[in-house]
């Protein structure tokens, strides 16, 4: 297997994060360039399942093609992403401000919504087949990786020691200070032409001190618990989705209505 150059290009959306930049189709396949010829080369852009013009387009591009969705709480997922833009410096707002408002924000910004899984999923069986489309939770991997990763290796056709269950999960990281986040931000993205340039000018070996410097400006100590009451909040407004996808996926879901 042959994962590409940049994990998550985003190539077939047509609309994407805030803090990713578009490429045109030289560039994207030229991620794959090192691909060996009888190799299954894969990419990981989770805006994908959200998109409609991603999932017309890779159709397009590959009838074929695999595609792979984990799915996590939609209530963790929220809280996870709100922190993700908060540690880049994009997210000047409180979590519940930004819930309240969600329907009104940008579209990768929207936190609840994003969390409405079932309509998605059914886009992706409807255009691909069930037997191209692998959907797991996250779950899933942590209460047993050997056997997910067996799972995937057997959707894919693939010999499972082509994929490494060892590797340690990420964990959350916020600012350690209010512009910290921002900070962060500049130094580890390519939204400016500036930090393009200084990451193609710097040779490899001299990128480490850089990251860990980066790093230096975030923390774990510092990310809260949900208040229990916007946990309480979003489970309810999450409820009737959770039994939709139950009956999509065919699989029970009683774990994310508590």
């Amino acid at each position: 297997m042959y994962a590409s150059t940049r994990k998550e290009p985003h190539f077939f959306c047509d609309v994407l994060p805030p803090h990713f930049r578009s490429m045109d189709a030289d560039a994207y396949f030229a991620l794959f360039a090192d691909a060996p010829e009888s190799s299954l080369a894969f990419e990981a852009s989770t805006n994908y399942v959200y998109s409609e013009a991603a999932c017309r387009r890779i159709r397009d591009h590959s009838r074929d093609s695999r595609i792979i969705v984990i799915l996590r709480d939609p209530v963790a997922r929220a809280y996870s992403e709100y922190w993700h833009f908060r540690r880049y410096g994009m997210e000047p707002l409180s979590f519940e401000e930004c819930i309240a408002t969600d329907g009104e924000r940008e579209v990768s910004r929207r936190y609840h919504e994003r969390g409405l899984y079932s309509r998605h999923i059914e886009r992706y069986l409807d255009t691909f087949g069930e037997g191209q489309v692998h959907v797991l939770l996250l779950d899933d991997l942590a209460r047993d990786a050997t056997a997910t990763h067996a799972g995937i290796c057997a959707f894919l056709g693939v010999d499972a020691r082509a994929l490494n269950v060892d590797k340690p999960q990420g964990q959350a990281w916020a600012p350690r200070w209010r512009r910290a986040g921002a900070a962060y931000g500049g130094l580890v993205s390519d939204r400016t032409a500036f930090t393009r340039f200084v990451r193609g000018a710097t040779p490899r070996w001299a990128r480490r001190p850089g990251r860990a410097v980066a790093r230096a400006l975030l923390t774990t100590t510092r990310v809260p618990p949900m208040a229990p009451e916007t946990r309480a909040r979003l489970r309810d407004g999450y409820a009737a989705e959770v039994s939709r996808l139950e009956s999509v996926l065919r699989r029970d879901l009683t774990a994310w209505r508590t």
